[in-house]
C-alpha cells in the first residue's frame, strides 16, 4: 500500500477519494482499489471516530460486568488465597 495513502487516512479516515487522490498524486479509481485492498488483506482493521466527551449530554452509564477467578490446580500457579473485598 502506498504509505502516503495509509499515513493520510491514520490521520483522517473521513476524507474523501478525492481528497486522497489530489494528495497523493493517485487516480481516485486508485484509492478506492488500494483502500479496498487493504481492508481485505487485514491491513486497515476498522474505521473510528473520536468523542470528545465534554461536548455530549450527560448520561448515565450502565455497564455489566463479569469477572471469573479460580484457583488453578498447582501450587504456584493462580491465585493461592482467595481475594477479599
Amino acid at each position: 500500500m502506498n504509505p502516503q495513502l495509509l499515513k493520510l487516512l491514520q490521520a483522517s479516515s473521513s476524507r474523501t477519494t478525492a481528497e486522497l487522490a489530489n494528495a497523493t498524486g493517485m487516480s481516485e479509481t486508485d484509492v478506492t482499489k488500494a483502500i479496498a485492498a487493504a481492508e481485505a488483506a487485514g491491513l486497515i482493521l476498522g474505521y473510528q471516530a473520536v468523542v470528545d466527551q465534554t461536548k455530549m449530554e450527560q448520561r448515565p452509564v450502565t455497564a455489566l460486568i463479569e469477572v471469573k477467578i479460580g484457583l488453578a490446580g498447582e501450587e504456584g500457579q493462580g491465585l493461592s488465597q482467595p481475594m477479599r473485598a
